[in-house]
C-alpha cells in the first residue's frame, strides 16, 4: 500500500489509494481527529503494527518537514516562522484569528459561540457575550477551539496536571472495571511522561531524594515520576519572579499566607517538610504522595515545555512515531510489508460515519467514514447559510473507526450518522444511517438518548487587582506575534542553537497555584481532593472574547488602552462541578455547528431529565462565593503590594462595591462565570457493551467501559467525551491517559 504523497489536495500523506473500497483497504483503524485524544491512540496502534489513517480537518500548525528532520539553525528558524504555535507565551495570540497574519497554514480557529444560559435576559449581562453569529439579536460568548494538528493542544495553555486517584476510582466504581483502577492510570501517566523539573529545581529534588534514600535505604523517595515518556512536563521557572521584585514579593507573601500567616511558624514547616524530604516535592502538583500528604497548599505549574523552550505535544509524538515507522520500513523492506504505519490527512472533514448492515437482527458495523476534503469547511464563528455542494468522498477500515473529534463535534457526528435520540434526529432532517457509499437506510437509527447530553464543564471567573509596583518581567512585552520590538520575544526567538529558548515566552506566564478545599475536610469524604484550584499571573484574564488576548496589559474599564504592567489576576477554576448541558444538531448540514448550551448552575430543563444522580449545582456556586473571599483575604494580606496599599480599593475586578456576601457579588459571579474544559457528551456508563440499546439500565450512556458505543460494532469514541464526570484540574492530561487506555484496550482485545 502506497502511500499518495504529493497529489492528493490535503495536507501530509493524503487518503491512500485503495482506501475508498471497502473490499480492498489495507487500512486497520481510522482515527477521526488529531487531539489529545486521537493522537497518541494512532500512534500507540501504530507502534503495534497496525496501519492507522488519522484524518484531521485543520491544518498542521508547525512545520513538520523542517522542524522534526533536521536541527540547529534551520529548525529553530522553522519554529520562528511557525511562532505563534512554538512559543508557549503566545498561546493567548493562538487563539485570534486575525493574529495569525497572512500565514494561512497556521490558522487553526474553530471559534464556536456557546450559551451559558438559555434565557438571553441573563445572558447578556455577561460582559463578554456578543451578538451570535447563529442568532441574529441575541447573543452568544466565545468558545475558543482549535482545528489542527494535535488538536486544541495546538493552542492549549500546556498546563498538565495529573489529577487525583479519586477520578479514576469513581470510573471503576461506576463501570465495576478495574482496569480504571488509579494504580493502573498512574502507571500509564508514568509511561507517557518525560519529567523536566527544570534546572535548578531538578538538582534540589534529586539531591533531597538521594539524601532521603541515605538517610532511610528503605524508604520509597520515588515521585512516580516518568522519564521516557513522549510528553515533555517541566515546573513553571520560579527564576522569573526572583529577576522581578515586584513579581518575587506577591508570590513569596502568597506562600507565607495559604502556608501559615505567622512568617516564623511557616519557615519552621517548611523546614520540617524539608528535613522530610517533602518540600520540593510538594510544590509539584504530579507527585504522587502530594494529595495524601499535603493535598492543599502552594505549587509550580507544570507545563507541556520542552527542553528546547517550545510547546510540546501529541502533534509531535503522531509526527515522531510516524517518521520512526517510515524510517524502519525503509531500512528493512523495500516494501509495504514491514508491520504498522501511519497515514495522515490534514484538510479533511469527515461528515459521518458508514455501516454495514449484518442482517438477522444483528447490530450495525462501523466500516467507514464519509468526508470532504478543503481547507477551513467548518467555521462555527460565522453565520451559516449555506448548502451542502461539496463533493463527498470515502474511505474504509478493515477493523474499526475510532472518533476522537472532541466534546462537541464527536456526538455532531455520531448524530449525523444516525445514532442519537431519534426523534430528535428525525425533528433535524437525519433520515438514517448511511451505508456503502452513502446510501441512506431510512428511517434506521441507533436509539441513543444520551448522545450529546451530559456536557460538563467548570466554572472560572478572575479577581484582578492593581499593584503598587509594575512587574519588571513584562517591560517591553506586547504579546502579540507580529511585534518586531517585543523584548521577550526577540528573546525568545533567538537563534544562538546552543542555548534553550528562555524568558517569560518559554513559560505560560502563570506564577503561582494554590489548591484548596472550599468546605472543611471534615465535611466531605476523606478522598475527596480538593475542589478549588488557583492560578495567580502578572496579566489581566477575564475570559474569552474576540480580541482578549490584545487586552492581557489592560485594564479594564480604561478604554482599552494597552500597557499597564501592574495588574495581577487570581483565576478562580472550580473543579469537579455538576452543571448537565446539551450539544444538540441545528440541521442536518454536516457544516452547521451544534447549538451548545452549558446549563450553568442548573438553569436549563432540557439538562434535568439528563441529570447526573450527585447534581447539586447550589455547592458549586457557594464554592465560587467562597473562593472569592478567599482571593480577597490573600489580597488583603498583602495590602502593601498593593496599589495605595489598599487591597479594597486596589480591586478592578469583581470591585469593592460587590462586597462578600452581597447580592450584588452573587450577580456578577452569574454573569461573568466561563469554563474551557467541555466534556462528557458520550459518556461511559455502567452498563457492559449492549447490541440492543433498548436494554440499557444507564439511559443517558453511550460508551462502555471499553469506549465502545453501544448497539454498533466497530466504533469507539476516545476523546473528552467519554467522562462521566469531569476530572480532575485541567483535561488535557486525562485525555491523553483515556486515549492510552483505550490503545492498550484495543490490543488486548486483538490478543485474546
Amino acid at each position: 500500500m502506497n502511500e499518495v504523497m504529493g497529489n492528493d489536495p490535503s495536507g501530509l500523506d493524503g487518503i491512500p489509494p485503495d482506501a475508498d473500497d471497502p473490499m480492498k483497504t489495507a487500512i486497520d483503524y481510522i482515527v477521526v481527529g488529531s487531539g489529545p485524544g486521537g493522537a497518541p491512540l494512532a500512534a500507540r496502534l501504530a507502534l503495534a503494527g497496525m496501519r492507522v489513517l488519522v484524518l484531521e480537518a485543520g491544518v498542521d500548525p508547525g512545520a513538520p518537514l523542517v522542524s522534526l528532520d533536521t536541527t540547529g539553525t534551520t529548525k529553530r528558524k522553522a519554529e520562528n516562522e511557525h511562532l505563534i504555535y512554538y512559543c508557549p507565551g503566545l498561546h493567548a495570540a493562538s487563539t485570534e484569528p486575525d493574529l495569525h497574519g497572512a500565514n494561512d497554514q497556521a490558522r487553526t480557529n474553530w471559534n464556536f459561540w456557546v450559551r451559558h444560559y438559555p434565557g438571553e435576559d441573563i445572558q447578556k449581562l455577561d460582559t463578554k457575550a456578543r451578538e451570535d453569529p447563529r442568532n441574529p439579536g441575541g447573543v452568544a460568548v466565545l468558545y475558543p477551539r482549535a482545528s489542527a494538528l494535535g488538536g486544541c493542544t495546538a493552542h492549549h495553555a500546556m498546563i498538565s496536571v495529573y489529577g487525583a486517584d479519586y477520578d479514576w476510582q469513581k470510573i471503576a466504581d461506576l463501570t465495576g472495571d478495574n482496569s480504571w483502577a488509579p494504580g493502573r492510570m498512574r502507571a500509564l501517566y508514568e509511561r507517557i511522561e518525560r519529567a523536566r523539573t527544570g534546572v535548578w529545581f531538578g538538582r534540589l529534588l534529586r539531591y533531597w531524594e538521594w539524601l532521603q534514600q541515605k538517610i532511610d535505604p528503605g524508604r520509597d523517595a520515588s515521585a512516580r515520576r516518568g522519564t521516557r515518556g513522549w510528553l515533555d512536563v517541566q515546573l513553571s521557572d520560579p527564576k522569573l519572579a526572583m529577576g522581578d521584585t515586584a513579581l518575587f514579593n506577591v508570590v513569596a507573601k502568597t506562600v507565607f499566607d495559604v502556608e501559615g500567616r505567622d512568617d516564623l511558624l511557616t519557615l519552621w514547616r517548611a523546614a520540617k517538610r524539608m528535613i522530610g524530604g517533602r518540600l520540593f516535592r510538594d510544590l509539584d502538583l504530579n507527585d504522587i504522595d502530594r494529595a495524601r500528604t499535603h493535598p492543599e497548599g502552594v505549587a509550580l505549574v507544570p507545563l507541556a515545555v520542552s527542553p528546547a523552550g517550545t510547546r510540546r505535544g501529541p502533534r509531535e509524538w503522531l509526527l515522531e512515531t510516524r517518521r520512526l515507522l517510515r524510517r524502519q520500513r525503509d531500512k528493512f523492506l523495500a516494501g509495504d510489508e514491514f508491520g504498522g504505519g501511519i497515514w495522515i490527512a490534514t484538510d479533511i472533514f469527515v461528515r459521518r460515519v458508514i455501516f454495514r448492515s449484518r442482517g438477522n437482527c444483528q447490530p450495525l458495523s462501523a466500516i467507514g467514514v464519509e468526508f470532504s476534503r478543503g481547507r477551513h469547511l467548518y467555521d462555527p464563528g460565522r453565520p451559516f447559510n449555506e448548502p451542502d455542494d461539496l463533493e463527498k468522498h470515502y474511505c474504509y477500515a478493515r477493523r474499526e473507526i475510532l472518533l476522537c473529534g472532541g466534546a462537541f463535534n464527536t456526538p455532531q457526528i455520531l448524530m449525523l450518522s444516525g445514532i442519537g435520540d431519534k426523534e430528535q434526529l428525525r425533528v433535524n432532517g437525519v433520515e438514517g444511517i448511511a451505508g456503502i457509499g452513502g446510501e441512506v437506510q431510512h428511517d434506521v437509527f441507533v436509539d441513543l438518548s444520551g448522545v450529546g447530553q451530559n456536557l460538563l464543564d467548570r466554572y472560572e471567573i478572575s479577581v484582578i487587582s492593581e499593584m503598587a509596583k509594575s512587574f519588571s518581567v513584562l517591560d517591553g512585552v506586547k504579546f502579540d506575534p507580529n511585534a518586531t520590538d517585543d523584548k521577550a520575544l526577540n528573546e525568545w526567538k533567538a537563534e544562538d542553537t546552543q542555548q534553550p529558548r528562555a524568558g517569560l515566552y518559554a513559560t505560560n506566564g502563570a506564577a503561582v497555584a494554590i489548591l484548596k478545599r472550599s468546605e472543611p475536610t471534615e465535611s466531605k469524604p476523606k478522598d475527596l481532593p480538593p475542589d478549588l484550584l488557583f492560578l495567580g499571573f502578572p496579566i489581566v484574564f477575564r475570559g474569552y472574547y474576540p480580541g482578549w488576548s490584545k487586552d492581557l496589559l489592560t485594564r479594564p474599564g480604561d478604554g482599552g488602552l494597552p500597557g499597564k504592567r501592574n495588574l495581577w489576576s487570581w483565576t478562580i477554576l472550580k473543579a469537579y462541578s455538576k452543571n448537565r448541558g446539551t450539544v444538540r444538531l441545528r440541521s442536518s448540514n454536516p457544516f452547521d455547528s451544534p447549538a451548545i448550551d452549558f446549563c450553568y448552575f442548573g438553569r436549563c430543563d432540557a439538562a434535568k431529565s439528563q441529570s447526573h444522580p450527585d447534581l447539586r449545582v447550589d455547592h458549586d456556586f457557594a464554592a465560587l462565593k467562597f473562593a472569592v473571599q478567599y482571593v480577597r483575604r490573600l489580597n488583603a494580606a498583602a495590602a502593601k503590594l498593593m496599589k495605595d496599599h489598599d487591597a479594597a480599593s486596589a480591586e478592578i475586578q469583581p470591585g469593592s462595591d460587590k462586597t462578600s456576601g452581597s447580592v450584588a457579588l452573587a450577580d456578577w459571579i452569574m454573569h461573568e462565570v466561563w469554563g474551557h474544559h467541555a466534556s462528557g457528551t458520550c459518556r461511559i456508563g455502567s452498563d457492559p457493551w449492549r447490541a440492543n440499546v433498548s436494554e440499557l439500565k444507564d439511559k443517558g450512556a453511550v460508551l462502555d467501559s471499553s469506549f465502545r458505543v453501544h448497539g454498533v460494532r466497530g466504533l469507539r469514541v476516545v476523546d473528552a467525551s467519554v467522562f462521566p464526570t469531569i476530572p480532575g484540574y485541567f483535561l488535557t492530561v486525562p485525555i491523553y491517559l483515556v486515549s492510552e487506555k483505550a490503545a492498550d484496550t484495543i490490543l488486548d482485545e486483538l490478543s485474546l
